[in-house]
């Protein structure tokens, strides 16, 4: 894809800056977009990796190291040790966020032919020798998936984070057009809260105004799309954790059909307000 048209894509998302590396035909292609309040250095790039240095305040900086890892296994061995010298360069926190078609265990692949050792082998030694650590995910455990009925399904767990010291967490998100689900990753270290328990009140009943409320405000949450589509991305996420069956994959594609039409309709109304 084109600079141009990436950036087009980026800007649709609301961020203030971005940086893109443009795929190479098909393939590749690395997007780097972040807000105004983090500032971000940009260390080094290539057809692969985006290297930058991350700072949200004085005191808090770290190597973020962005990559894409090529398919053909000479290769991806060859970028790894040369990712390896690359990031032994640099002292400090780090976190590798990567694409790659190598797997640290067998256990991360579903159908088709078996992984090769030496996918296994030349990944965790990038992870042993960088002195790194897998941050596991929440969520789906596949992040790559061929899209095919059970009989010829493949799912593999091809894109994940890895850092030193363990500072973060890993969400899968449910996947909707692409093969490839995003990955947030999580670096704040906010303490979740439960949210605060409504209880009814029987003394409610005694007001009149009571039901009157109730029907608006039920109107307004059925008709905010926004709330669908979130909804509908939990339920999403819930199938696309369950074991791959024939049922769970065609629920699963209808799910992803109706929830990419109300997201194309969303993104249309909300660039029409902007505009």
């Amino acid at each position: 894809m084109l600079e141009s048209m990436s950036l087009q894509r980026v800007n649709q998302f609301g961020f203030q800056n971005s940086f893109i590396v443009s795929s190479v035909g098909g393939s590749g292609g690395l997007w780097l977009p972040w807000k105004e309040e983090i500032q971000i250095y940009i260390i080094s790039k290539s057809s692969n990796f985006i290297h930058v240095v991350v700072n949200r305040d004085s005191c808090n900086s770290w190597h973020l190291f962005c990559i894409y890892v090529p398919l053909i296994t000479t290769q991806g061995a060859r970028f790894g040790e040369n990712m390896t010298q690359h990031v032994q360069n640099f002292d400090g926190c780090k976190c590798v966020i990567e694409d790659i078609y190598a797997m640290c265990s067998k256990d991360e692949k579903f159908g088709g032919f078996p992984i090769l050792n030496s996918n296994i082998s030349y990944f965790n030694n990038f992870i042993q020798q960088n002195h790194l650590v897998d941050l596991g995910y929440n969520g789906p455990a596949y992040t790559c998936t061929n899209g095919y009925n059970i009989e010829g399904l493949i799912c593999q767990c091809l894109d994940r984070a890895v850092a030193n010291p363990v500072y973060a967490s890993i969400l899968h998100i449910p996947r909707l057009a692409s093969d490839h689900p995003p990955i947030l990753l999580n670096t704040c270290r906010n303490i979740s809260r439960s949210p605060r328990d409504y209880k009814f009140e029987a003394m409610w009943l005694s007001q009149p105004e009571l039901f009157d409320n109730v029907s608006k405000w039920s109107r307004r949450r059925i008709a905010c799309i926004k709330h669908k589509i979130a909804f509908l991305k939990t339920k999403l996420l819930k199938i696309q954790s369950w074991r791959s069956t024939t049922t769970n994959i065609q629920s699963e594609k209808l799910l992803m059909t109706e929830l990419n039409i109300m997201e194309a309709t969303y993104w249309d109304q909300h660039m029409k307000r902007k505009g």
